[in-house]
């Protein structure tokens, strides 16, 4: 017989004396997890149960007709962006997040928010009593729960099956995924043949059913950070989304790492609040700090994610320093990335930068990847190191290559429109990089080097 984690979901066909001894799993390292599994001949494989049979013969792709995607919208913007749209009608999605992040409260108001327009919704709790539910309800909600709000504390995958035909909700959530268990197979709940089987069960039951029903599993993590349970579980349903949080920040960020029916690169920007999560309405302004007059070492630039820009803010601090490693700390950039651009700083512009320590970071605790930044970073940067303030309607966009030069960033028209409406007046921006727009308010400097973005800083 295997034995399987059920931490990490590790699988070994023998149990080590070694293992036995210490009561410790040889992958992730945690004790007393290692179980036995029970293989029951008569019980179907999860592929089986799954299986969609046809009797029709093939057709040509050409000639298949294709039926428009109908979605439901929960009118949470920044949740519906990155859905794609809305939710389609009969997906099974997960959300994961480590614990605290947000991601049941999150569910609890959108399932609110889509039986406020009618929808039955139901939630089902495997972690959690119904009374705990609705404390958190009344806390975040504020009293206006729906009447087609339903919750029930339940982890037997039969009575929930039961409970949704009873109900015929159009919006089911599984708190956690993890939690639910089989009574026909012997293993413990959140083992990987429990997981499939519950899964494959349910995924089955959204999808084949005259009425069509939207479900989101709530998914576990490991210590990792990794979505719990085997890699399989991710390749049957439609959608994974992530809810990241750093430490000690009130920014969440929902984000895709698969999605069939939209944009991965969509993400969609929450704050935390006493009372629950809040979408951000304005990103731009939630990540640029409001200020009377111009700080050294602050630079704003703007990043694109999806289909929309964010105007974002870099800070820098720099200090000198007598020892031969200095200190290189970024917030919210690729440390590598940061480390590549102070060496530019230092050959180009003639700064030692060995000396001196720097600390950098993005406003709002952003986690930005778009290298459309390296300009402003450079500039804010120098910012610190000369003591120079920079005007906080001045914005810089570009990639810095390793020669000093700045380079072409994509989506430029579309960034210098968003600036211009958003307020700030001038904008340096790469050489031959837009052609034949017409800007009112705002000023565009095309400029090929980062020594030439200096001189007009410091002339």
């Amino acid at each position: 017989m295997p034995f399987i984690c059920s931490e990490c979901g590790y699988k070994t066909v023998k149990y080590s004396s070694f293992f036995y001894i210490i009561g410790r799993c040889p992958h992730c390292g945690s004790f007393d997890t290692l179980k036995e599994e029970i293989i029951e001949e008569e019980v179907k494989s999860a592929y089986t149960a799954s299986k969609m049979t046809s009797t029709s013969l093939p057709v040509k792709l050409k000639e298949v007709k294709v039926n428009a995607l109908k979605r439901y919208e929960s009118g949470i913007k920044e949740f519906d962006r990155v859905m794609g749209g809305g939710v389609v009608i009969d997906s099974v999605n997960i959300i994961t997040a480590p614990p605290g992040t947000g991601k049941s409260t999150l569910l609890l108001d959108i399932a609110n928010k889509f039986a406020e327009q009618g929808l039955n919704a139901l939630y089902i709790s495997g972690e959690e009593s119904e009374s705990q539910i609705k404390l958190r309800a009344d806390r975040i909600l504020k009293g206006k729960i729906s009447e087609n709000l339903y919750i029930k504390a339940e982890c037997n995958l039969n009575h929930i099956l039961k409970d949704i035909d009873s109900i015929k909700p159009k919006f089911v959530i599984i708190d956690s995924i993890q939690m639910i268990y089989s009574p026909d197979i012997e293993n413990v709940p959140g083992g990987d043949k429990q997981i499939i089987l519950c899964t494959s069960t349910l995924l089955k039951k959204a999808k084949e059913t005259e009425e069509p029903i939207v479900m989101f599993f709530v998914g576990q993590m490991t210590k990792d950070d990794e979505l719990r349970g085997t890699r399989e579980l991710e390749h049957m349903v439609d959608a994974v989304f992530n809810l990241e949080a750093e430490e000690g920040s009130t920014l969440r960020v929902l984000r895709a790492s698969k999605n069939r029916f939209g944009n991965i690169e969509e993400i969609g920007l929450f704050e935390m609040t006493d009372e629950g999560i809040k979408e951000i309405d304005n990103p731009s302004k939630y990540f640029i700090t409001e200020r009377d007059h111009p700080v050294t070492g602050s630079v704003i630039t703007m990043i694109r994610e999806g289909s929309r820009n964010i105007a974002v803010e870099i800070e820098s601090l720099t200090e000198s320093n007598a020892f031969s490693f200095p200190t290189r700390i970024c917030g919210g950039l690729n440390k590598d990335f940061v480390q590549i651009l102070i060496a530019v700083i230092d050959k180009r512009l003639k700064l030692n930068m060995k000396k001196h320590d720097v600390y950098l970071q993005v406003g709002g605790g952003l986690k930005v990847k778009d290298t459309a930044v390296g300009l402003g970073v450079v500039v804010s940067i120098y910012s610190s190191m000369k003591n120079i303030s920079v005007d906080g309607k001045t914005v810089f966009l570009g990639e810095v290559g390793l020669t000093g030069e700045i380079k072409r960033i994509p989506n430029i028209e579309s960034r210098l429109k968003d600036l211009e409406r958003m307020g700030f007046e001038k904008v340096f921006i790469p050489k031959n990089n837009v052609f034949d727009l017409k800007l009112e308010k705002i000023k565009v400097i095309e400029v090929e080097t980062i020594d030439e973005v200096i001189k007009q800083l410091i002339s």
